[in-house]
């Protein structure tokens, strides 16, 4: 029994000291508070479902916060809302 612990432990060791790395850090570029709101994403969080025959549809992911960079909505989502003719979103019902 002593002789499987020892060895689950060397075992473990061997892990640890493989898992350690001699490599420096990454250094990681610091940018302002303001220079990180002007930046924008070229992941979209409006996404157009398309068939052929078929209207397109529209998913729009969201976020829920009170700021009004998340509140705003592009122009692009803005369109997207006005020209559908029908609208789901999600409702937490518990919070009634």
């Amino acid at each position: 029994m002593k002789r499987i612990v020892k060895t689950t432990l060397l075992i473990c060791f061997l892990f640890v000291l493989g898992a350690c790395s001699n490599a420096p850090p990454k250094q990681v570029e610091q940018q302002a508070p303001e220079q990180l709101s002007e930046q924008t994403s070229n992941i979209g969080l409006l996404w157009e479902i398309r068939k052929s025959g078929v209207a397109s549809s529209y998913l729009f992911g969201t976020i829920h916060s009170e700021d009004p960079r998340v509140t705003r909505l592009p122009p692009p989502v803005s369109k997207a809302f006005n020209a559908a003719g029908n609208f789901a979103l999600e409702m937490l019902l518990d919070e009634a």
